[in-house]
């Protein structure tokens, strides 16, 4: 790989991400500044009945640190009962969809993709937000109806 390809990327030049993912949320007809939290540094939108997020991370220390981009959706809550069949539901969903998965957060099922930032660009973007916010859309309320008696918020 070429040295610029792999170059570090330092929160002084992450303008052109964070001028990109605006970019996909204009598209999706959104404000870009409406839907940024500066305190939490992410973005949040909706997707039906699903809430997405968009976060940039940087995982590793020193010269190790790698910055990566995180979209991702919280489903539902944890069933208290049918813990078995429900995680089966899930690792059989994450074989159904491409570049998701499934997650655990403490007590909330999450689905999202995460990727290096580097070498990300418009359409990739546009594509994961999308992809995320679909699948969310559709799976939380099937999942809830299924495991949680239907009414549980997420």
């Amino acid at each position: 790989m070429a040295e610029e390809e792999t170059a570090e990327i330092k929160p002084g030049n992450l303008e052109p991400y964070y001028e990109m993912i605006g970019e996909v949320i204009t598209k999706l007809g959104l404000k870009p500044d409406e839907c940024y939290d500066a305190d939490g540094k992410y973005w949040s939108l909706s997707k039906g009945s699903a809430d997405v997020f968009i976060s940039l991370l940087v995982i590793g220390e020193g010269g190790d640190a790698e910055w990566y981009v995180e979209f991702s959706s919280p489903v539902m809550k944890i069933p208290s009962e049918n813990l078995l069949p429900f995680y089966r539901r899930l690792l059989e969903e994450n074989a159904k969809w491409v570049a998701t998965r499934f997650s655990v957060r403490e007590d909330t099922v999450w689905l999202d993709t995460t990727r290096e930032l580097a070498g990300m660009d418009y359409d990739e973007c546009y594509r994961s937000l999308t992809r995320i916010g679909e699948a969310a859309d559709s799976l939380d309320d099937d999942l809830k109806a299924e495991f949680a008696g239907g009414g549980e918020e997420s």
